[in-house]
């Protein structure tokens, strides 16, 4: 059995076996510098068995890593999924990020709440560029264009997404 949580795991075990008791075991992910190959298993993961009268669950943290990069400096395109989002304001439906690094699903993160960004390059990658999870009280946007080599934080749109999360962010 697979779930997206413990919380998810001991309902369902509560439910379907109550009365038993679930033990968990934490899988750190491999050693530094590796990555993930497209056939890995999607992490975060948790794995559940019958270990006699109870149960065990092996829980498989984040790699939060991807198996593909490229720092040639390619162009991409961000499309805006979610045009109605506050981080999205006053952008077009899509747009090209002239020059930037490649980095190509699957990104070994939990599933976010919403997917607000998705950049794609010629070569047929495609990344979730733009996502934010609810945690608690508080919320997190993960924005995966940029990095110091291009100018991609002088164009802009960039601007643009930046200003609006820490405007939505600080709500």
């Amino acid at each position: 059995m697979n779930w997206r949580s413990r919380e998810d795991a001991r309902a369902h075990i509560a439910k379907t076996d109550p009365g038993h008791i679930v033990k968990f075991e934490m899988v750190l992910p491999p050693r530094p510098y590796t990555v993930p190959t497209h056939s890995s298993a999607l992490t975060p993961a948790i794995f559940c068995y019958k270990d006699g009268a109870n149960y065990k669950a092996i829980v498989h943290l984040p790699w939060c890593c991807f198996p593909d990069y490229r720092p040639d400096g390619k162009p991409s395109t961000l499309t805006v999924k979610l045009p109605d989002h506050p981080i999205a304001k006053g952008l077009p439906a899509s747009l090209q990020v002239n020059q930037t690094e490649m980095y190509n699903e699957p990104f070994h993160v939990p599933a976010p709440d919403e997917v607000i960004f998705e950049e794609t390059w010629e070569s047929g990658e495609h990344f979730r560029a733009g996502m934010l999870w609810n945690i608690g009280k508080g919320k997190v946007f993960y924005f995966r264009p940029g990095h110091e080599t291009y100018p991609v934080y002088k164009q802009p749109e960039m601007i643009s997404v930046i200003v609006n999360a820490v405007r939505y962010l600080g709500q």
